[in-house]
């Protein structure tokens, strides 16, 4: 996905859907590199999201800054979090103390 850019609230068809991604357990973004910016989620009470997810993956997202913690912190479930060659990623493993596994290439 060499085009995109951004991803925000759109990613999970919102608004008017209480659950999102009920199913899915495992997230990879691989080789988007343009992407720039995943929004954090302005998420409203009782919507669940990916309530099932286990895993996410980033790779090759070169210029990719920073993650959506609070979109993070809400997805009780996730238990690994895998980052590969983001090199432009800051991590600030306070706001993510929930995932068990985290696993990065960064340094951390």
């Amino acid at each position: 996905m060499d085009e995109l850019k951004h991803v925000g609230n759109e990613f999970l068809g919102l608004p008017g859907t209480m659950e999102v991604f009920p199913k899915l357990k495992k997230l990879r973004f691989s080789y988007w590199s343009e992407w720039k910016e995943w929004t954090d989620l302005k998420l409203e009470v009782g919507i669940s999201i990916m309530p099932s997810l286990k895993e996410l993956e980033l790779n090759c997202c070169a210029k990719l800054k920073s993650l959506p913690y609070s979109f993070l912190q809400r997805v009780s479930s996730l238990e690994s979090l895998k980052i590969k060659m983001c090199p432009c990623l800051e991590l600030d493993l306070a706001e993510i103390t929930h995932i068990q596994k985290i696993e990065t290439d960064n340094g951390m």
